[in-house]
């Protein structure tokens, strides 16, 4: 038993004891100076360095965006110290900074305080605003809601309210998002019967490429040049040309040929020959504008790059027919085969005859005739009757 009991002491003096800690209280002060001389230990000599220097270094336009992106999150007047806090930009060791914020149209400068606010397009601070200024602007085709999206954080909240209510309507994305916001007057509201909504919804919207023949039934035009130049819109004339359509294989077909024969047609057979090069372009673009009101409107063209791109195909595939192409991999045949290959291939893809390409190889043919077969009539004299005039040139710099 006595063997027992020595054991059972030894055991417990060799197990190991735990002091119970005497916490001291600090200050806070003094335990955050403490904390930061340990953050600044740990860090390395040219590390700390960087970071004490890196907010004067920012350039000055990115510190005054980080202001204002700060200011517009925050949404209520801040202090230059609380800019610090929020961006870690010092505005008092810059003058220079200080006043560009005080003069920035994004930013309104409270001199009684010194505070800074972001400032929006539209003020607008409860849906009593929203309404009134949906009332002010009636009659100017309604509000797009991108311009209001920072001027007031509870403006979506509001918005939903308001649709709920009436006392606005709104047209929306395709993710049913608010695009752009209408004042309702309510009193100019008809109620419409279950019958005539349920009519409404299934009238068919029609595709993109069946648009033409729709615009026709309903007596349109997709497309009226004579229109456009009343209009005083002879920009359009030119952007006509910019534009290929939704995002698609055609598109991408499109614009890779676009971009690959242009650059093959100049480094080719207009090599040293700018001034003819662009000609060649204005001759395309000018031809198909005046082509396209002669069409029927069931064949009109809404947009004109297509054209464009087809000449330059046909135009480089006759000027180098020796040359053999493959195309998807799957059967081999001569360059001036090229243009009916791309046609062919557009008809599977849209299951209709394309009316822009077939106008490009037309006027793609115009263009090749007049420049590379009409010189070498007998009695033409060889006149090229498509080449770039002398004033031209001049302009071009050639």
């Amino acid at each position: 038993m006595e063997d027992t009991k020595a054991a059972l002491r030894k055991r417990m003096l060799a197990a190991p004891v735990i002091k119970k800690q005497k916490l001291s209280v600090k200050s806070p002060a003094h335990s955050s100076s403490a904390l930061g001389n340990a953050k600044e230990k740990q860090l390395p000599p040219a590390l700390a360095a960087a970071v004490r220097s890196s907010s004067s270094e920012m350039p000055t336009n990115t510190k005054v965006y980080n202001i204002i992106n700060a200011l517009r999150e925050r949404d209520a007047p801040a202090s230059e110290s609380e800019i610090m806090r929020l961006t870690a930009i010092n505005i008092s060791s810059s003058s220079e900074l200080r006043e560009i914020l005080k003069n920035n149209p994004k930013i309104t400068y409270h001199p009684r305080d010194g505070t800074y606010q972001y400032k929006p397009k539209y003020d607008l601070r409860s849906k009593e605003d929203l309404l009134n200024l949906l009332y002010e602007t009636r009659d100017q085709g309604g509000t797009e809601m991108k311009e209001l999206q920072d001027s007031w954080s509870g403006l979506p909240a509001a918005v939903q309210e308001l649709d709920k209510s009436g006392d606005i309507t709104m047209l929306t994305t395709k993710d049913n998002k608010p695009r752009i916001l209408f004042w309702n007057q309510k009193e100019a509201n008809v109620k419409m019967s279950p019958e005539f909504h349920e009519y409404w919804h299934k009238v068919p919207i029609p595709k993109e490429t069946e648009l033409a023949k729709e615009l026709e039934r309903a007596g349109l035009k997709s497309m009226e040049v004579f229109s456009t130049a009343n209009k005083g819109d002879w920009w359009r004339l030119v952007t006509s040309f910019l534009y290929f359509g939704d995002f698609s294989l055609d598109f991408l077909f499109h614009m890779f040929f676009l971009v690959r024969y242009s650059r093959m047609l100049e480094e080719g057979s207009f090599r040293g020959r700018t001034a003819d090069f662009i000609w060649f372009l204005l001759f395309g673009m000018v031809s198909t504008i005046l082509i396209s009101p002669l069409l029927p409107a069931r064949l009109a063209i809404t947009f004109l790059s297509s054209p464009l791109t087809f000449m330059l195909v046909y135009v480089w595939s006759r000027r180098n027919s020796s040359i053999r192409m493959n195309f998807l991999g799957v059967f081999n045949f001569n360059a001036p085969y090229l243009p009916w290959v791309l046609l062919g291939f557009t008809v599977l893809l849209n299951n209709q005859w394309p009316m822009g390409d077939l106008v490009g190889l037309f006027v793609g043919h115009i263009y090749f005739f007049l420049d590379d077969v009409y010189p070498n009539i007998p009695g033409s004299s060889q006149r090229r009757v498509l080449r770039a005039p002398e004033a031209f040139r001049r302009l071009i710099g050639q």
